[in-house]
């Protein structure tokens, strides 16, 4: 893929992303589309539950997310993922996921905060190296190497 046809759908997000702060609702629409199956699949990964109750949590969220929107600013491509990640990762804490210890799919919830955000954001949101680099604040470099430890930790997590 060219940069050029990598950027379209970019451009599209933030520009529904930034019509969604302001209170578009059709845009939120959009966005719930372009970052629902991300999250789905953390859920999954992160906290098996049955399907009902991941739709439950997902609704719940995205109103959290609709109502807190306005108030927010995302200054790189990424950091609204990062941000709803975060919102996730606080709910699933305080659902006790944390009960299911021992789990092969709970594997990830070992690996440090950092890993886990940038190996979601890069393959559960599919984001480039860079983007997720630029959504946390760190250095590519450090990308790579959290993604080769956190895979690393849930290798040895689910052994």
């Amino acid at each position: 893929m060219n940069s050029r046809s990598e950027a379209a759908p970019h451009a599209l997000f933030e520009a529904s992303l930034q019509a969604a702060c302001d209170g578009d609702p059709f845009a939120f629409s959009a966005l719930y589309l372009w970052t629902a199956p991300g999250l789905a699949a953390t859920f999954h990964v992160v906290s098996p539950a049955p399907q009902l109750e991941q739709a439950t949590r997902m609704r719940s969220l995205y109103l959290q997310v609709w109502k807190e929107l306005p108030s927010r600013r995302f200054p790189s491509l990424g950091s609204f993922e990062l941000w709803l990640l975060r919102l996730a990762d606080r709910w699933i804490a305080a659902d006790g996921a944390d009960d299911l210890r021992g789990s092969p799919t709970t594997s990830l919830r070992s690996v440090p905060r950092i890993h886990r955000e940038a190996l979601c954001l890069r393959y559960l949101f599919r984001l480039t190296r860079a983007q997720v680099a630029s959504a946390l604040d760190v250095p590519v470099a450090k990308v790579a190497r959290g993604e080769r430890q956190g895979l690393e930790a849930i290798a040895s997590a689910a052994q």
